[in-house]
């Protein structure tokens, strides 16, 4: 088990917490806190996007394929963003101008239940795989920090 390691990782840990405590004093509403007061600019809001896509699943899968067979052929994550991204362009005012949180919302709002209901589900099940593959980096983390058996980590 290396310190230096655990160390930094302890003093992350502290800073997302003190910057979690200072943005809590900032949020007055639950609405606020789900869009963020709906004052990001286009910049913070793909920063945002990012950090949502690249999690320690992704991360870690992509790194670990990166290294291993695919080479830097794992590059396709990346460039699958950043098309995302540009299909997503031109649409974000439509999002911000119906005053919408979710997008099962948007689709409820502009279709029926049935579409807002059919999004939701669609977009769960891509959340139960987003929430494995964070299952599995955690564990890979602690195995590696702190030197447990994955199946324990």
């Amino acid at each position: 088990m290396n310190g230096t390691i655990i160390l930094i990782v302890v003093l992350y840990m502290l800073l997302m917490l003190a910057i979690g405590y200072y943005s809590s004093k900032k949020i007055s509403t639950n609405t606020d806190f789900m869009v963020a007061g709906r004052r990001l600019g286009p910049l913070l809001m793909a920063g945002t996007l990012a950090a949502t896509e690249i999690g320690g699943g992704s991360s870690l899968g992509v790194v670990a394929n990166a290294y291993g067979s695919w080479g830097m052929s794992a590059s396709w994550y990346i460039i699958a963003m950043g098309i995302a991204f540009m299909i997503l362009i031109p649409l974000a005012p439509k999002f911000r101008s119906s005053q919408v949180k979710t997008v099962p919302e948007y689709f409820r709002r502009r279709y029926d239940k049935f579409s807002g209901g059919f999004s939701a589900i669609v977009m769960m099940a891509a959340l139960v795989g987003l929430t494995a593959g964070q299952f599995k980096a955690s564990a890979s983390i602690l195995e590696v920090m702190l030197g447990l058996d994955y199946t324990t980590s």
